[in-house]
């Protein structure tokens, strides 16, 4: 005959931001005993002796292993027990039962015996996690200021942003109407050209920029333009 320290159980963890829920089931799905802990080291070594209070625990089924249940997930990972990651429970299930964190812990440890949670949570410390940090940094620097691109990424280029408001004469000549960029000259690309260069020298610091020597226009075509060296 076989006794209730022979049985294989089964736990399953309900997270959130303030308190996690843990569950233990039986094989034959039987309710055995639940427990809440906070969201703490020392709430985490709760969770793990009460677990560690079954002799014959199998495994645990943790929701949200990658945000809320990262941390438990990584002290149970820690402790030797197996983990598997568990969506959130059946939408039937939940409208026909209710939504309780007793309800989510137990179906974590449910969907562990059914068969249903069967992938392992990711470690969050693999080659996949260390590409995403790369291409968001690159992803960042792509959208930060030019004068922070060119710092950490020297050989690239930089766009630079013109007012063709403020950088040309207008056309009356009225000392009191001409703008504090009226040295620059006429209105001409070729004008446009080297202040382009002499902003984009001023951000990278190395190789200078030439502007070409182009033919004048009379006016701007737009309001605002980006150039791009």
């Amino acid at each position: 005959m076989v006794n209730d320290n022979q049985i294989e159980v089964y736990g399953g963890i309900d997270t959130h931001a303030d308190t996690h829920h843990v569950a233990v089931i039986d094989a034959a799905g039987r309710r055995l005993a639940d427990v809440q802990v906070p969201t703490t080291a020392a709430g985490y070594q709760a969770a793990l002796r009460f677990l560690g209070s079954w002799p014959t625990l199998a495994s645990v089924g943790i929701e949200c292993t990658g945000s809320y249940g990262a941390a438990v997930t990584r002290a149970v990972r820690e402790a030797g027990i197996g983990v598997f990651a568990v969506n959130r429970p059946n939408r039937f299930d939940r409208h026909r039962r209710g939504k309780t964190d007793v309800f989510d812990a137990y179906s974590a440890a449910e969907a562990v015996v059914s068969g249903r949670a069967t992938a392992a949570p990711k470690g969050g410390d693999g080659l996949v996690e260390a590409l995403a940090l790369a291409l968001a940094h690159d992803a960042g620097l792509t959208h930060c200021p030019c004068s922070l691109a060119c710092k950490h990424h020297p050989g690239r280029t930089c766009g630079v942003r013109l007012d063709y408001e403020t950088t040309r004469v207008p056309n009356s000549a009225e000392p009191d109407h001409i703008t504090p960029h009226a040295h620059c000259g006429p209105d001409t690309v070729e004008n446009m050209s080297r202040i382009v260069c002499r902003r984009c020298n001023q951000a990278r610091g190395d190789k200078p920029l030439h502007a070409p020597t182009v033919a004048p226009v009379t006016r701007a075509t737009s309001t605002t333009r980006l150039v791009a060296w």
